[in-house]
């Protein structure tokens, strides 16, 4: 091969040809993927959490269809405050395509704030209202003390079906 003028060699610039195309092909490629996600159609499921405790808040990337769709974790930014304002340390971890969960441990009660964003865009609903509560708050009850419908005399235990049916054994 001849060497052009100033001793580069057409190999060099067709590298950096190649090099410069790749760099354009990703862009476009990133701009492609994220322009598929409409954040009016994302969907967040908040459940209240316990303070002291491992919770999590799952958030589904859809695109115009409502369907799940990929996006880059740098387009995803979570911010999660306790009652007082103070930030709350959170994880953003992707389970399945399109799929997130955003893990956290709250230290005190109270409403939380969460807000979940794309590109900088909050998806629809954010910023979204977590209930935190105590350890020792009960999070599930069933039923109530009393011998009729619904009421519950003396129980003694608790067993839960593969189904997710509960059953409460009780004295009465």
């Amino acid at each position: 091969m001849a060497s052009k003028a100033g001793g580069s060699s057409g190999l060099d610039e067709q590298n950096t040809t190649v090099t410069d195309l790749e760099k354009q092909l990703g862009q476009l490629v990133s701009v492609a993927a994220t322009r598929a996600i409409d954040v009016t159609k994302c969907d967040v499921y908040v459940r209240p959490a316990v303070v002291g405790f491992l919770n999590v808040c799952l958030f589904r990337a859809n695109d115009e269809k409502g369907q799940p769709c990929d996006v880059s974790r740098d387009d995803v930014t979570v911010n999660l405050e306790d009652a007082s304002g103070q930030p709350v340390r959170t994880q953003l971890e992707q389970t399945h395509r399109g799929l997130w969960e955003i893990f956290y441990t709250p230290q005190v009660t109270g409403h939380h704030r969460l807000e979940v964003k794309v590109k900088s865009r909050h998806v629809t609903g954010s910023p979204f209202d977590v209930p935190v509560q105590s350890s020792d708050a009960p999070v599930f009850t069933i039923g109530r003390e009393g011998s009729g419908v619904g009421e519950l005399n003396m129980p003694l235990g608790v067993a839960v079906d593969k189904d997710g049916n509960i059953a409460v054994v009780e004295r009465g």
